[in-house]
């Protein structure tokens, strides 16, 4: 776990919250934006926020094969500038496959114009429902809904095991997390990271759902082990803790999970 923050981070800035000045206080509590890390011999991400640069000097990456991004909001793409360094140094000049919605390559063409230029990158856009493969990595995208803009959750499989990735959510296409038929993808997976931004007893904004809810759809999706992300200060983080166990788990930076 790279990050495991929505686009504010923790603490916030000129924020002096309960939670914020906790994470000013221990540095174990600080959040950063949202991407996971998944490696054995091949080397992928899930999403690469503003953070990234100082997540992957933290980590020791020199190496990605690909990146698999959710959807385009800034604080899920801003880390694709580091690349010009990895693969010129780290790959030899070897391009990385960078894979979303159709919306997402689009907006490449301007934004990371310079990385098609240089052949550090290739775009490719992705349809739910239809699997790829990266690195030996089987990824399948599924639609949810979050704010207005196309934005996908993930499926990633290798070696018989399976994990599912939904950091920004509010509902799925055939409504609410609680009673939408569930696609297929995110059913019965190992590990089921999955975005709770908000806290049921206080102000749950617009395009997240609150950890209960993440929870709770964790659950009726049969997930082995239900990991709690993209946290925002509005989370009461005592009964978070009291609530987790076994089967759900509270994120953190630099959090490791074996499959």
């Amino acid at each position: 776990m790279l990050g495991s923050g929505g686009a504010y981070r923790l603490p916030q800035l000129g924020c002096h919250c309960p939670n914020c000045e906790a994470a000013r206080a221990d540095p174990r509590q600080r959040r950063g934006t949202m991407s996971l890390w998944l490696h054995d011999e091949a080397s992928i991400l899930l999403d690469a926020g503003p953070d990234l640069y100082h997540q992957l000097l933290r980590e020791g990456v020199e190496r990605i094969d690909g990146i698999f991004v959710t959807h385009q909001h800034r604080d899920h793409i801003v880390g694709l500038e580091c690349l010009e360094t990895i693969v010129r140094h780290g790959q030899q000049g070897r391009p990385v496959q960078v894979f979303g919605p159709a919306s997402l390559v689009e907006r490449a063409q301007v934004e990371f114009d310079y990385l098609l230029r240089h052949s550090l990158a290739t775009f490719t856009a992705l349809e739910p429902g239809v699997p790829c493969e990266c690195a030996g990595y089987w990824v399948m995208p599924f639609a949810v809904v979050h704010h207005a803009i196309t934005t996908y959750g993930y499926r990633v499989e290798r070696g018989g095991r399976s994990l599912v990735y939904l950091s920004d959510m509010k509902e799925l296409p055939g409504g609410p997390p609680a009673t939408a038929p569930l696609p297929q993808a995110m059913v019965g997976a190992d590990l089921f990271f999955i975005d709770s931004s908000f806290d049921a007893n206080g102000w749950v904004g617009p395009g997240h759902i609150t950890w209960q809810e993440a929870a709770a759809l964790g659950a009726r999706c049969g997930a082995k082990r239900t990991v709690l992300i993209h946290f925002s200060h509005r989370v009461g983080f005592a009964a978070l803790r009291r609530a987790t166990g076994e089967h759900l788990v509270e994120g953190y930076d630099g959090q490791r999970f074996s499959l």
